[in-house]
């Protein structure tokens, strides 16, 4: 199996523009320190034996490597990951100084990369179903894809105009909360798709509250199966074997086909939502907010100025970003209400601190104050995206050229990752990492961190799960929005507690790394009505 599927991608990578790395005698001289790495198999066989399943001990596995091989967030270090990697052994560099990182997005070059490469049963379920996976792959199609992207999500003010949309649909999810305690998980995915609807649409899809009784059961299917099918996402992605059977040999495997059957149902009802918005567009059946949507603007804009892209392109586009919408948000969401349940105290100053800006304006109008207006709600996201991230590595990025770091060669075209959270969590340079304190991040304390080896922890790079650079994920400000708008509605409607006597810290909670890093199982909650 080595051998075969080492022809394989000495075969693909001589048809790429990216080289294969091979260790030479020069660059033996001074390569840094890492775990071995194999070809094939990477550096599963040490990984596995100390960590054991990867996607559900991924925040384990780079706190065991960051002590191991890292100082302070000094230093670099070597491991093979199969599926993300480069090369015959997937060689990755691992640093976790967000200033030794930047050189290397600085040198993205013409078509840059990204997180979204590596997920290749995404790109070959696209591939198969002869739709484009442009934006999983790098190049010029990427890029005029990224364009249509962007048009509609990435300007400030294009993103303040969908708030009043999110934050109704914030309202009207936050109504559903104390029935779905039980299972917040899968009421956290229904609450991103209609928080994204409210942007994306303009309509409010109403699935997170289940006593509604208008929301359409394909919407709420549509969630189910995109939280369903993200789930086998990152263990297809890290199997070397089910690469070389699907990708090598086209042929297939039973979690490739459970994956690629819970997408095919969610795009195809994506199609059928799309259908019916264009049907009622020309019809001029749309209502203001539907008119001002990322869609209607979108299609607009495709019928008059698209040159070079295909009208089943901006479909699959539209598909992409509802899937990706509902898994990262609703991570977030997650992580949060565990945060706010594990520490009662912090859950009593923010509210305190979101109810005395309520006096005297609305939601809307809390999101887009300045941080120093509402510290300690910027305060709790941060330190929720430091101790609980939604994605624990958020930068993985191709150097254009050939760089140093910390006095090692990292030849060009090698894949560089950024460990920011192992670095965030170590006890040099943050007092009692394993506690929860939004005060941490206060506008005192990182004054008083500036110049000192503790401040790499509020570099920009560490600071949220969207990346950086040219790929940086174009809907992050919407997304943010949408996690402030049901954070600080939940926050005023409810008190929220845990209702799971097994778990009293974080690290109680078991995690699975689908897309992005979920609780798993997620801890029951209990909501108590406020007013």
């Amino acid at each position: 199996l080595s051998l075969m599927l080492s022809r394989w991608l000495r075969g693909r990578h001589r048809l790429s523009s990216q080289p294969v790395h091979l260790a030479s005698a020069q660059s033996k001289q001074n390569v840094p320190p890492g775990l071995p790495a194999f070809p094939v198999i990477g550096s599963a066989i040490s990984l596995v034996s100390e960590y054991g399943d990867i996607p559900t001990h991924m925040r384990e596995m780079y706190r065991g490597n960051y002590k191991k091989f890292m100082k302070a967030g000094q230093g670099v270090y070597t491991m093979g990951l199969p599926g993300l990697g480069d090369g015959l052994t997937s060689k990755v560099y691992v640093v976790s100084n967000p200033h030794e990182f930047l050189p290397v997005i600085q040198n993205e070059g013409k078509h840059p990369s990204g997180v979204l490469e590596a997920l290749w049963p995404a790109s070959e379920r696209l591939k198969r179903r002869r739709d484009s996976n442009a934006l999983f792959e790098r190049g010029e199609a990427w890029k005029q894809e990224r364009n249509v992207v962007q048009l509609n999500l990435l300007s400030p003010q294009i993103a303040k105009g969908y708030l009043p949309g999110i934050v109704e649909a914030a309202r009207l999810a936050s109504r559903g909360a104390a029935h779905s305690a039980h299972a917040f998980d899968e009421y956290a995915a229904r609450v991103s798709f209609d928080l994204f609807n409210s942007a994306f649409f303009g309509r409010l899809a109403k699935t997170a509250d289940l006593t509604r009784k208008d929301a359409d059961p394909r919407d709420v299917k549509f969630c189910q199966d995109t939280l369903d099918g993200f789930e086998y996402l990152v263990p297809v992605v890290l199997s070397p074997l089910e690469r070389l059977l699907v990708q090598g040999l086209n042929l297939s495997t039973k979690r490739f086909d459970a994956f690629c059957s819970k997408f095919d149902d969610a795009q195809d009802r994506c199609a059928e939502i799309v259908d019916d918005f264009i049907a009622r567009k020309q019809r001029g059946e749309l209502d203001e907010r539907e008119m001002r949507s990322y869609v209607s603007k979108t299609l607009e804009w495709y019928e008059q100025e698209a040159r070079d892209i295909s009208f089943d392109q901006v479909k699959n586009i539209f598909f992409i970003l509802l899937t990706a919408a509902v898994d990262t948000t609703s991570s977030i969401i997650n992580w949060s209400m565990i945060n706010l349940a594990l520490n009662p105290d912090v859950q009593e100053k923010l509210r305190a601190e979101i109810q005395q800006h309520l006096q005297e304006g609305d939601v809307a109008s809390i999101i887009l104050k300045r941080r120093e207006e509402v510290p300690y709600l910027h305060a709790f996201i941060r330190e929720t995206h430091r101790l609980t991230p939604s994605a624990p590595v958020n930068l993985l990025k191709n150097t254009n050229k050939a760089l140093t770091i910390y006095g090692y060669e990292i030849p060009a075209g090698s894949k560089v990752l950024l460990d920011s959270y192992s670095m965030g969590n170590d006890a040099a340079l943050v007092e009692q990492p394993e506690k929860f304190l939004p005060e941490r991040f206060l506008p005192d304390m990182v004054e008083m961190r500036k110049g000192t080896a503790a401040e790499m922890i509020d570099h920009p790079l560490c600071s949220g799960p969207f990346s950086a650079g040219a790929r940086k994920c174009p809907g992050s400000r919407v997304a943010t929005f949408e996690a402030m708008a049901m954070i600080i509605t939940l926050l005023n409607d409810w008190k929220i507690e845990l209702n799971d006597p097994s778990v009293n810290t974080y690290e109680d909670v078991g995690t699975h790394y689908g897309a992005i890093l979920q609780p798993k199982p997620m801890p029951k909650l209990k909501f108590s009505e406020l007013r």
